[in-house]
């Protein structure tokens, strides 16, 4: 098995744990195992549960977001951990495109690329065509994503050939242009990770966390990825970020919306918000 998909989850996120579902169902892959690491159990036989990849169920014995982790990470079988919290949503190619990437190692911290949306979580699911070239999710936030630019860069064969050969593998000119990702390593790891100090949407290979023995900080509620996230940087000696988002942050209650109105309350809210203005 390819990954082990691990999703802490609280009884009251149900309706997002379900989404969430239904949104790695779309995935162009199913060489995954998706662990839900609860404190209260669900029915996996319900027909909504049904799913073509495996859904375990894990108990951890503390009830913090760290210690529902390192439950899930003792019982994994992937070779790679994907971290996937209940409201966030993995684009349909995102795990195919691991799979695809040329030269990885085990020793390589891997980040899906974070992209922030205000969108309700149903419009989205299966918005994407093959190509992430066409994608339907907003443009703001960062003004980065309001340039224009071919992001798909479809060079035809005779211009790849003319790559400088001499330029080292560890180029992010070079692996953007032939890989679609960046590849960082040494000081400049350390730099370009602070832009996304957390584990969601971060990939890591199962054998190297137990070799480490890395846990999550189980007695901290708050913030228990910092510690597990630094020695996971100090011991992975390349950084890894694939050059098209793959990985969506879900922002529920946002100001630009109607922030007393849950996402999941009016699944079409944004829709309607489209059309007042």
């Amino acid at each position: 098995m390819k990954f082990s998909l691990i999703t802490p989850y609280l009884p009251s996120e149900y309706d997002q744990l379900l989404a969430l579902k239904t949104n790695l169902a779309a995935q162009t892959t199913t060489d995954f195992e998706w662990l839900i690491a609860d404190s209260l159990p669900i029915d996996l036989d319900q027909t909504e549960w049904q799913a073509p990849f495996t859904i375990r169920q894990v108990h951890p014995k503390a009830s913090t977001v760290g210690a529902a982790r390192n439950a899930a990470m003792t019982v994994a079988q992937g070779d790679w951990l994907v971290f996937v919290d209940s409201d966030d949503y993995l684009l349909p190619t995102a795990l195919a495109t691991v799979t695809a990437l040329e030269g990885l190692k085990s020793t390589t911290f891997i980040d899906l690329n974070q992209y922030p949306t205000y969108e309700p979580h149903v419009s989205f699911v299966n918005s994407l065509t093959q190509t992430s070239a066409t994608d339907t999710l907003p443009k703001w936030g960062d003004p980065k994503r309001l340039r224009l630019r071919n992001r798909s860069l479809n060079l035809p064969a005779d211009l790849l050939t003319e790559l400088p050969t001499t330029t080292p593998a560890s180029s992010a000119v070079q692996n953007w242009l032939t890989h679609k990702y960046l590849l960082f390593t040494g000081e400049d790891r350390f730099e370009q990770f602070g832009r996304q100090a957390k584990i969601t949407g971060k990939i890591l290979n199962r054998q190297l966390v137990e070799q480490h023995h890395w846990q999550f900080d189980e007695a901290n509620a708050l913030y228990p990825d910092y510690h597990f996230l630094t020695q996971a940087m100090l011991a992975t000696p390349t950084y890894l970020r694939l050059a098209d988002p793959l990985y969506v942050r879900v922002k529920h209650n946002d100001p630009i919306n109607q922030p007393s109105i849950h996402q999941l309350e009016d699944p079409h809210r944004w829709h309607h918000r489209l059309a007042a203005w």
